[in-house]
């Protein structure tokens, strides 16, 4: 709750830290969203919708219409992120590249500069503190032969 507090300050103390946040990590969303859509069709958005999210327990059906959704999620970042972009760069037309403007795209890439390093120093020690997993969907698999 006072981690809760201390990470809310900024944003009580002036509502243009909320706008540059809203700006940075929206992109960082698309992106995100974008290295997921990649990972499933590498995969095969068939074999994943089949396979995956169709599954005996599921209570509802996915139909052909995912896959297609997700096969143009990358056409619709690049539409997106570049629309916000080129805005950024029209409302900014002499510093777009300024990390202190709150919509500019340098904000963007030193922010996104700064998250980056800060995984990067923090990843093998993250990583030396995860154990040994266990498949969620084996497991699933295991609890339904189990009960019939």
């Amino acid at each position: 709750v006072i981690g809760g507090f201390f990470a809310g300050v900024p944003s009580a103390y002036s509502l243009n830290i909320n706008d540059n946040q809203d700006w940075v990590w929206g992109v960082g969303l698309l992106l995100s969203g974008l290295f997921v859509a990649i990972a499933l069709m590498k995969h095969g958005l068939e074999k994943v919708r089949n396979n995956d999210i169709n599954t005996p327990w599921s209570d509802y059906k996915i139909g052909k219409w995912w896959s297609v959704c997700v096969a143009l999620f990358p056409v619709f970042t690049v539409v997106i992120i570049g629309w916000w972009i080129w805005q950024a760069i029209t409302w900014y037309p002499g510093n777009w590249w300024d990390p202190t403007e709150i919509f500019s795209v340098g904000t963007i890439i030193v922010q996104f500069a700064i998250l980056i390093g800060i995984s990067l120093l923090t990843n093998n020690w993250l990583a030396n503190k995860i154990g040994q997993g266990h498949d969620i969907m084996e497991s699933a698999l295991e609890e339904i032969r189990g009960s019939k």
